[in-house]
């Protein structure tokens, strides 16, 4: 019997940890303020932690079936790279791949390629 939920547990699981990322990026990281971690309250079995820093910002997130999640600064206006170079589920290296945009508020990664929503428009990324 297929297991149908593995699919899910997974994208659940990313998804747990993509809300722990948005938490990670916020502003007081870059002043050096230790995020208080230890306050959020997870259902049981589920635990957090820091994957990346050095996005300001971070609003959306899209994580492709390499594995690169790429990530929209809204404020910043750029779309960020976050690859995971060595598997150990922690940020290698952090990649501006489109600068100068309007508000980034979504991107979306779809047959192999990036899409990203700007407040008036919808651009493909390459």
């Amino acid at each position: 019997m297929k297991n149908r939920c593995s699919g899910g547990w997974r994208r659940f699981r990313f998804l747990g940890l993509a809300f722990g990322m948005l938490l990670f990026l916020h502003p007081g990281v870059h002043s050096g303020e230790k995020l208080p971690l230890e306050k959020i309250r997870l259902p049981k079995g589920f635990s957090i932690e820091l994957y990346a820093t050095g996005i300001p910002d971070a609003r959306s997130l899209a994580l492709s079936p390499s594995g690169v999640l790429y990530v929209g600064s809204r404020g910043k206006g750029n779309v960020y790279a976050v690859v995971d170079t060595d598997g150990d589920h922690h940020a290698d290296r952090v990649y501006v791949i489109a600068s100068g945009l309007m508000m980034p508020n979504g991107v979306a990664y779809r047959n192999g390629s990036l899409y990203v929503a700007e407040v008036h428009r919808i651009l493909p990324v390459s």
